[in-house]
């Protein structure tokens, strides 16, 4: 069970806390004949065009929509002198998706299928195929799995070689294309769910973490993610004065990283890809969980927190007013925070003040508007944050910002 009491609004996230994740479905195959396997292709800017469009296509050309990326037209109108033809059945993975939080949840979902009976039985001669990102068009710019750091060595802890895999960079059509089910997977009706499958090769990866175990002094971490995010370096400062080490996963190898999730006894980070990694803590294991912005609680992570059964807390310290339209993400230290850890709130700092000035400058400055939902989810806090903010006309006057 989580713990939202040190969330501003703690009951308008019960939806993604009350939900049991774990579904009891027996996996098992689909086989298209002459299936046609689609590369990625962006389609746009929005959402559903950062995903484009993947998949397989049958030999009538429609596509198998729970073998697709996001929303994909019903059909593809595919030239058949861009498909190329062969003969072989082959194992179709999915698409590969760039981002290390995409490689621990949708890249795992089909790989049980590898550690399966029926594939030992009937398909261990068969080629295995995945689809690599692409970020432009077919032909060019595809992001093949060697080049995506630290995935091939969690293929090889699963026993999978990753040079027997083999990427699908043009159209082509095979003589069958066998589609493994999902281990972990969105319903429209039901959201995000996932299976003792995943749950089984989850621990395939923790269990080869705690055999090789090497001890270290860093019983508490916090995985530090940087990017897009304004004030993160005070939020991971003032975990290191509780005694948590500051770690850049980015910058470490695999079986580093798994050492010390193994090892720690408590874990901590914004939610996001950094949190993700949570996943490989032993069961129970204490785990804060700081979100970037309002609402953004990612049923993804509510159900990682259910595979190993984690003691997590997910605690506010942002202020990010502009909510998920703005990339950056902007965090001080709460008095959420404080309290969590039992320390006195005396009020902001002034590093908290220039924070939010430095994140609401660059907003403005992208003609971003203050978003409206977001400042309702803040409104425990804004109010005086902000009238402690004014008073500061050295600061406002310096950072040269309107906060009407």
């Amino acid at each position: 069970m989580s713990n939202r009491d040190y969330l501003y609004l703690s009951g308008i996230a019960k939806g993604y806390f009350s939900t049991n994740y774990l579904v009891d479905d027996k996996l098992g195959f689909q086989t298209i004949p002459h299936g046609i396997i689609v590369p990625h292709v962006k389609t746009g800017q929005s959402h559903d065009g950062y995903w484009g469009t993947c998949g397989v296509l049958d030999s009538q050309g429609k596509f198998h929509k729970e073998i697709t990326t996001m929303q994909v037209p019903e059909t593809f109108d595919l030239p058949k002198e861009q498909i190329k033809q062969n003969p072989a059945t082959v194992i179709y993975l999915g698409l590969f998706a760039p981002a290390w939080g995409h490689d621990l949840t949708i890249n795992l979902k089909r790989l049980w299928f590898l550690n399966s009976k029926a594939f030992r039985a009937d398909f261990k001669d068969c080629l295995i195929v995945y689809t690599p990102w692409h970020k432009k068009g077919w032909g060019e710019d595809y992001q093949t799995l060697e080049q995506k750091p630290n995935f091939p060595r969690l293929l090889e802890i699963l026993g999978i070689d990753p040079n027997a895999l083999q990427p699908i960079e043009q159209p082509t059509q095979f003589e069958n294309v066998i589609v493994p089910d999902a281990s972990i997977y969105f319903l429209a009706n039901k959201g995000l769910r996932f299976t003792k499958k995943y749950r089984a090769t989850i621990d395939r990866i923790r269990d080869f973490a705690l055999k090789n175990q090497t001890p270290i002094p860093d019983k508490k971490i916090y995985y530090f993610y940087g990017r897009h995010q304004i004030g993160e370096d005070r939020i991971a400062l003032y975990f290191m004065s509780k005694g948590y080490t500051p770690l850049l996963p980015e910058r470490m190898a695999l079986d580093e990283q798994l050492n010390y999730l193994v090892n720690c006894e408590s874990f901590a980070s914004t939610l996001g890809s950094c949190s993700h990694n949570s996943l490989f803590l032993r069961e129970g294991t204490e785990a804060i969980f700081i979100p970037r912005a309002p609402f953004l609680f990612t049923s993804y992570q509510e159900l990682l927190n259910q595979v190993n059964s984690l003691n997590a807390h997910y605690v506010d310290s942002s202020l990010s007013v502009f909510g998920e339209l703005h990339e950056s993400y902007c965090f001080i230290i709460s008095e959420q925070l404080k309290r969590f850890f039992g320390d006195k709130f005396g009020g902001y700092d002034e590093n908290d003040f220039k924070v939010f000035l430095t994140y609401v400058r660059q907003a403005v400055s992208c003609n971003f508007k203050f978003n409206k939902k977001a400042l309702k989810y803040y409104e425990p806090i804004y109010e005086d944050f902000l009238a402690q903010l004014k008073r500061r006309e050295d600061l406002l006057k310096a950072y040269n910002v309107n906060l009407v």
